[in-house]
């Protein structure tokens, strides 16, 4: 301190020359290379919830859809028409994504909208893995919602079906109760669900703080096990529709128009 304050003198002069010296502000620009800065609390926040605001939608516009298709007569006149049924379930698939992709781009640019400021000050590649993140999820959003249309029969099974689903599914895998505040065994057994995957790899993307292998080998397992539960919902949905179709063939199942 007394080389600092240039007097090598008693503390009654070298206090006030430290003092004097410590009032000094010195500019210091941090840099970090190949890094990126966390993402803004808010940001995060909004790409939480987006798993419950497109499963109710996807589910609840499908479902409408869908339950059209099941009356009676809609389906004695496609199993007598010379549509191949491969043909419509393709069509329903297509509807479904076009659906679930007008949902999550419109989500999506909400929130550029609302956090447009904050999105500016994100690295770009940060961003990319946000985006990729959201798709696969999407992606699960339109596999659980084909398997809810082939449950749900009539309004009130869609509202319970789109509630309990997508209540379960966020509630358990950490959108609307932090991960960290669950207990060990909820935890363990939330990674069965894809909603657990979205928000865990949602946290990693936002606080990543480099590009490096290390910080992006977990993000791309995550998305990989996103994607491999979508492609276990649809198979699923697939032979429940398959089932069906085969029941509605061999006039196992018979509905009347009065029936609900």
């Amino acid at each position: 301190f007394a080389r600092l304050a240039g007097n090598e003198g008693d503390l009654d002069t070298l206090i006030p020359s430290v003092q004097e010296a410590m009032k000094e502000e010195v500019k210091v620009n941090m840099m970090q290379y190949k890094g990126t800065k966390a993402v803004f609390g808010e940001i995060q926040q909004y790409l939480r919830f987006l798993p419950y605001v497109l499963l109710c939608m996807c589910i609840s516009c499908v479902g409408v859809v869908f339950m059209s298709f099941q009356r009676p007569v809609i389906r004695m006149r496609t199993l007598c028409s010379s549509i191949h049924p491969t043909r419509v379930a393709v069509e329903k698939f297509l509807y479904v994504l076009a659906t679930g992709m007008i949902f999550w781009l419109g989500m999506n640019l909400l929130g550029f909208l609302i956090f447009w400021k904050k999105w500016s000050e994100i690295p770009i590649r940060q961003i990319e893995l946000l985006v990729l993140n959201g798709w696969m999820q999407m992606m699960v959003v339109i596999a659980v919602s084909l398997l809810c249309s082939a449950l749900i029969r009539s309004e009130s099974a869609q509202s319970f079906v789109t509630n309990v689903v997508s209540l379960g599914m966020c509630f358990f895998g950490g959108v609307f109760v932090p991960l960290e505040l669950m207990g060990e065994g909820m935890r363990k057994a939330a990674r069965f669900l894809p909603v657990y995957w979205y928000v865990e790899n949602l946290e990693r993307i936002c606080s990543l703080t480099g590009f490096q292998w290390e910080h992006l080998q977990p993000i791309f397992e995550a998305c990989l096990i996103q994607g491999g539960f979508a492609v276990a919902f649809f198979c699923v949905y697939l032979v429940i529709n398959k089932y069906q179709q085969r029941e509605e063939e061999d006039f196992g199942v018979i509905r009347t128009e009065v029936e609900r």
